[in-house]
């Protein structure tokens, strides 16, 4: 007694000959009326108020449910689906990337596997082992394209707010120009470390880049800074330091302030004002500006 392809034990006697006759005759009937059913799918698909489906020219559309049923015709003789979750796990990640809905792309398959069901129970409708084998077969088949396809738009939608939030993270620790030789960073919102090593690393390179002899901190839109928050700052800031320009820190609040004694943290050489308009004027009195009075 051996294993057949489809999972089921071949053997000579009734009745797993007969599932794999039955599987043989479903099987060959499928690939028959493959054209058939393509064109059945395509025009239903076409035909139901899906907008994605609906915008595809119908050569296009009829292309893309042919390999999607030739993947099928490969899983129906597997012990495991795996071509037709294939597809449609690279499918969902396509179509997720346009903007398609998953539930046009789900509402769409089943569309597909309702034409061939339709199809098999009129034409086995003496022949119960191969609309079986078909029913059972459809059912883990199309179970297991609709969990890839919904795994796609579920990595998809991660990918895209990893992506958005990169760019928040890009966007909020720039370091801008003020002047030659001034360059100012204002955070905004909650640090964590990691933003906190992204701000050493911009302070970092724009000193190195622009030659900015002074840079301003300005932590006056951060509501809450821990100890171990403070501690990068502080280190970053001797980072600059170490580069030959002047770190200032403005805009500390009272909070913050303490947060940084009951730390231990030594401000050391670090110059601190209460706001950003002293820490312009402190930092242009460092560059030798001269500030023109109206």
């Amino acid at each position: 007694m051996t294993g057949s392809p489809n999972g089921d034990l071949a053997c000579p006697g009734s009745p797993c000959n007969s599932r794999k006759l039955a599987m043989d005759r479903l099987v060959e009937a499928f690939r028959a009326r493959l054209d058939e059913f393509v064109t059945d799918s395509s025009q239903r698909v076409g035909a139901a108020d899906l907008p994605f489906y609906r915008s595809l020219p119908p050569p296009v559309r009829a292309g893309a449910i042919r390999r999607a049923f030739e993947a099928v015709a490969l899983d129906l003789v597997a012990a495991t689906p795996v071509a037709f979750p294939t597809l449609m796990r690279n499918l969902g990640l396509q179509r997720a990337a346009q903007g398609v809905s998953v539930t046009d792309m789900l509402v769409g398959m089943g569309m597909g596997f309702d034409v061939v069901s339709a199809g098999f129970a009129a034409q086995f409708a003496a022949d119960p082992d191969a609309v079986i084998f078909w029913e059972h077969h459809c059912g883990r088949i199309s179970y297991a394209g609709a969990a890839a396809l919904a795994d796609a738009y579920v990595a998809s939608r991660e990918q895209v707010v990893l992506a958005q939030a990169e760019e928040i993270l890009s966007l909020s620790t720039q370091v801008l120009p003020v002047l030659h030789g001034i360059a100012l960073l204002p955070l905004v919102g909650q640090l964590d470390s990691d933003r906190a090593e992204r701000i050493t690393l911009a302070l970092l390179t724009h000193v190195s880049r622009q030659h900015a002899r002074v840079v301003i901190i300005d932590i006056s839109g951060v509501p809450r800074v821990d100890g171990v928050i403070a501690n990068h700052l502080l280190s970053a800031a001797h980072a600059v330091r170490l580069l030959g320009a002047t770190p200032l820190l403005v805009g500390m609040s009272p909070d913050v302030a303490r947060t940084m004694v009951d730390a231990g943290l030594d401000l050391g050489r670090l110059t601190t004002l209460a706001d950003l308009e002293r820490g312009l004027r402190h930092a242009l009195t460092l560059t030798g500006y001269t500030l023109g009075r109206r």
